[in-house]
């Protein structure tokens, strides 16, 4: 299987990365996100996985893995996504 690696930097980023996901796959009722297993967190890091699949109750379609990596405020600084995991 093939892993796609994607990395935003800063609010803006993150903020767009979220918007479009959202308006491709929830908007219009075509699919749900849900956390598979366990959010770990260590420090700055966090890691967690997760999958989604269609709101009709199908079989999971995909998912990934989420690094996230805080800022002093404990925002997001930095998200790394590994999707095809």
């Amino acid at each position: 299987m093939r892993t796609v690696a994607l990395e935003a930097r800063g609010h803006d980023a993150l903020e767009f990365r979220v918007r479009t996901a959202y308006e491709e796959f929830v908007a219009p009722g075509a699919a749900r996100f849900r956390i598979h297993g366990e959010v770990r967190r260590l420090h700055d890091l966090v890691r967690l996985s997760w999958e989604w699949a269609p709101v009709d109750g199908g079989e999971t379609q995909g998912g990934g893995l989420q690094v996230l990596l805080l800022g002093p405020d404990g925002r997001i600084a930095t998200d790394y996504q590994f999707i095809g995991l």
